[in-house]
């Protein structure tokens, strides 16, 4: 007797088939994304390479050593009376930063991503040294005898320089951060940045992050003390410059039209430099500074100064620089 199938018996087995089709093929996906992964554990182990292993020792062998003496030197900073044995501290530090610099140039790594994060590094060495050298101009204005110029070149530091080291860091940690990302499974930690290591730039002095605030600051200092040390000579400056003017304004101007008329290129401003007695007569009189500098003027002004009286000085500054303009006469 043959057999009879149930209505929609076809279907149910095309159905079927389906099903066994759809499961094969998710298991195949799922075998593609395994080996996938597999294949990128791989990758990562690829860049784990000899050289990044060589690279992070000698990385961490240098903050075992640099470390502690950048610590010392930060403390031998702050006490003036250490400066010689800062000297050598600092020594110490750049022939240690210049021995890293040869090894780091004979390992001459290849893997990219290891080239990339040196290359981070030397970058922020760079970004350092620039802003200590614009420390170090500023600095060297201190010689300034005005306060108003000295108290621009504070502010210089306490702004400019300020949001320069804020940005330099956070943009040199934020590369370094993706550098050393790159390297996976491969990256170390503990690691020393170091100084600049390429060629251009080895001569240079290691100077941290921390040592620049700190040098920043102490800078800042210098030039506070150096505006209250002024402030005093300056009111001194200006009451000799008024009485010099309210009494021998018109001696001040027959001079200057005088000379000017000889020679019209001669400059309107000058810095007028008077020693006096301790009675307030004029000992000497010279011109401390003037562009297109001309002796006549001073000439003219030696013939009256002798019978000059000025405010008596203080015992400890009877040397006086002030600023003349003949424009304003």
């Amino acid at each position: 007797m043959d057999l009879e199938s149930p209505p929609g018996a076809n279907k149910k087995g095309i159905m079927v088939l389906v099903l066994v089709f759809l499961g094969l093929a998710l298991v195949a996906v799922g075998a593609f994304l395994v080996l996938g992964k597999k294949a990128g554990k791989g990758n990562k182990a690829r860049v784990d390479s000899s050289e990044v292993t060589r690279w992070c020792e000698l990385r961490q062998e240098w903050a075992k050593k640099v470390d502690p003496l950048a610590g010392d030197i930060m403390v031998k900073s702050v006490k003036p009376a250490d400066k010689p044995e800062l000297d050598k501290l600092v020594v110490q530090r750049n022939v240690l930063c210049q021995d890293f610099a040869r090894k780091l140039r004979e390992l001459k790594p290849t893997e990219p991503a290891l080239q990339e994060a040196e290359i981070a590094m030397v970058k922020e060495g760079k970004t350092r040294a620039n802003i200590s050298v614009e420390i170090d101009n500023i600095l060297s204005k201190l010689d300034t005898p005005e306060s108003a110029a000295l108290r621009e070149n504070k502010n210089k530091l306490e702004s400019y320089i300020k949001g320069r080291i804020e940005k330099g860091r956070a943009a040199a940690d934020g590369e370094i951060k993706a550098a050393m990302a790159k390297l996976g499974e491969a990256a170390c930690s503990g690691i020393f940045r170091g100084p600049m290591t390429d060629e251009g730039t080895t001569g240079n002095p290691f100077v941290s992050w921390d040592e620049l605030e700190l040098k920043r600051s102490t800078a800042m200092r210098k030039f506070s003390d150096r505006i209250v040390e002024l402030e005093p000579l300056e009111q001194y400056a200006n009451r000799i410059y008024h009485e010099m003017v309210r009494k021998y304004r018109p001696t001040l101007k027959k001079c200057y039209q005088k000379a000017k008329a000889q020679n019209p290129q001669m400059s309107d401003k000058l810095g007028l430099r008077i020693r006096l007695k301790g009675s307030g007569q004029v000992a000497t009189l010279g011109i401390e500074w003037m562009i297109n500098r001309d002796e006549k003027i001073l000439d003219c002004l030696l013939e009256t100064a002798a019978r000059w009286r000025l405010p008596k000085p203080d015992p400890n500054q009877k040397v006086v620089v002030v600023t003349v303009d003949f424009s304003t006469f």
